[in-house]
């Protein structure tokens, strides 16, 4: 079976795949799809992975058997002023030019669009609510996402949803189409879990964009109330707007908490683990999370979280007191006493940390997840219906 993956890719990640003088075309910041492209290579699969990238102006392909990468054009910039058209076509193209005997595209837009276009046997994974984001945002960019899922959730026949909450929040019709199948860990971030004497006196936030949705701007004053109470803790922010000068350090600036702050800004994603794996704990202060890739990453690596306990799907993935810690991230004072409460015992953070670990591995490993998607690859080809339980493995 020759196995499609249509999606954003962190191409570096596919590099090992691929001729040593090979150049890569700009990927996106998205390991996911790069990460499974890769498993299923390392399982013995044959593999074609379609992406886009906004810095060829033409088709690129290249090919190392078993593995071929196809990247079709973007627009850096106004892909929404023409309905992700060109995007669409390109990706169709390239598409029917490398059949597959099933294609997997990942999100429910231009990907989604093309892969149902393409001709192959499809499934689409459906990685986020377009109408959450869509009443978080109100632009016109994100009303075409919108009408782009719509689209999509009308005319895929198979679905999968990457946790309860994302399948929850699809329309009827696409609930009886949709298996529940969640991200998964690589095996490369258990390989850097560190053991406890080794983590830093620090809490760590891992945010790309410095949004209302990210809350990012609770969890500084929720940290500054919590460093009166304990001594020498530093908080690292990561990511996107989080560098010195950028949206968060102004905001410190202007609320009077950079102490003890450290903006690290954007890294690559090799050094965000290690930075991850260092921490004593890791903060994660969304209103909203489809999955929440990074939380399963600090779990996998034994990092206790703190998340919200009305946050999209966290409490799905944190068991509040056994795999992390769940609190009301609206609040400073709430982030404040959870941080202080972790702080308080080294015990406490390691036995969450070691059960945190544990049902990483068992439920969120590479091997269980990418079997679950070959059950459902098998099923696309057979014609046999998605239920939410459908893949799972015996």
């Amino acid at each position: 079976m020759r196995i499609g993956i249509a999606g954003p890719m962190t191409l570096e990640l596919l590099r090992p795949h691929l001729p040593d003088a090979v150049r890569l075309p700009r990927g996106y910041p998205f390991p996911m799809t790069a990460l499974l492209v890769a498993e299923l290579l390392e399982m013995g699969h044959e593999v074609t992975a379609f992406t886009t990238s906004t810095d060829i102006a033409e088709p690129y392909v290249v090919s190392n058997a078993p593995f071929t990468l196809c990247v079709a054009p973007s627009r850096p910039r106004h892909r929404a002023r023409g309905l992700f058209r060109e995007e669409i076509d390109g990706l169709t193209r390239v598409l029917r030019a490398h059949p597959c005997d099933v294609v997997h595209a990942h999100w429910t837009y231009e990907f989604a669009l093309a892969a149902l276009a393409s001709g192959m046997p499809p499934l689409v994974t459906v990685h986020d609510s377009a109408t959450a984001v869509l009443l978080q945002f109100r632009d016109a960019h994100r009303l075409v996402r919108w009408m782009l899922n719509a689209r999509t959730l009308r005319r895929a026949p198979y679905l999968s949803a990457v946790s309860p909450y994302i399948w929850s929040a699809l329309p009827q019709p696409a609930k009886q189409r949709a298996a529940i199948i969640p991200n998964f860990v690589s095996h490369r971030v258990g390989a850097q879990v560190l053991p406890p004497e080794a983590r830093g006196s620090y809490v760590i936030s891992v945010c790309n964009g410095f949004t209302r949705l990210k809350n990012l701007q609770t969890a500084l004053l929720g940290f500054h109330q919590a460093l009166s109470r304990v001594l020498g803790i530093r908080y690292v922010l990561v990511g996107q707007d989080c560098e010195v000068g950028g949206p968060a350090y102004r905001f410190c600036e202007e609320h009077g908490c950079l102490d003890n702050v450290v903006f690290a800004g954007p890294v690559p994603y090799a050094q965000v683990l290690e930075k991850v794996a260092g921490a004593a704990i890791m903060l994660h202060p969304s209103y909203e999370e489809s999955f929440g890739m990074s939380v399963l990453e600090a779990m996998a690596l034994g990092t206790p979280v703190v998340a919200g306990d009305h946050s999209g799907n966290m409490p799905n993935l944190i068991e509040n007191g056994r795999t992390g810690w769940l609190c009301d991230v609206s609040s400073p004072a709430a982030i404040a006493d959870a941080l202080c409460a972790l702080f308080a015992g080294r015990a406490l953070r390691d036995r969450i940390g070691e059960a945190a670990r544990d049902t990483a591995c068992k439920k969120y490993s590479a091997p269980v997840v990418v079997n679950q998607y070959l059950n459902a690859y098998k099923r696309v080809l057979a014609g046999h219906p998605l239920t939410p339980e459908s893949c799972l493995c015996n």
